[in-house]
């Protein structure tokens, strides 16, 4: 991760101490990545790296994860967005332990929101991989 990228953010816009700390910083690039695919669904095909904004259901689940509002969340996002981009998940290994790791998360405020399924670039179904067959 990158600190001197997120102590550049901080010190630049330090109301976003008020919803990120270290570990929340963590959860907010790894949710990212969990929803990357989702998120470069809509980017045209010669667009490279993040888009400028997010999709208002991408937005508002990032929102509620967070409890914050609708300008941090579009702060947060404007000045994480890079970082996140940057910092990719390379094995599906490190993208079903994220997701292992902020199930609640999804299942709190992504499975209104129809965010919990992937897209078929990386195979993978929160409710298929971490949800118990029973609860299926």
């Amino acid at each position: 991760m990158s600190i001197l990228s997120l102590m550049t953010a901080l010190q630049s816009h330090p109301e976003l101490c008020s919803v990120f700390d270290l570990n929340a910083f963590q959860t907010y690039i790894e949710l990212v990545n969990i929803l990357r695919p989702e998120i470069e669904s809509i980017l045209p095909s010669y667009q490279i790296g993040p888009p400028p904004t997010l999709t208002v259901r991408l937005h508002e689940f990032l929102k509620a994860c967070f409890s914050m509002s609708d300008v941090m969340g579009k702060l947060a996002w404007e000045k994480f967005a890079k970082i996140a981009w940057s910092i990719p998940f390379v094995e599906s290994s490190e993208l079903e332990a994220a997701a292992r790791k902020h199930l609640k998360l999804f299942m709190d405020h992504g499975l209104s929101r129809k965010l919990g399924e992937l897209n078929s670039k990386r195979q993978f179904s929160l409710s298929e991989t971490l949800l118990p067959s029973r609860c299926l």
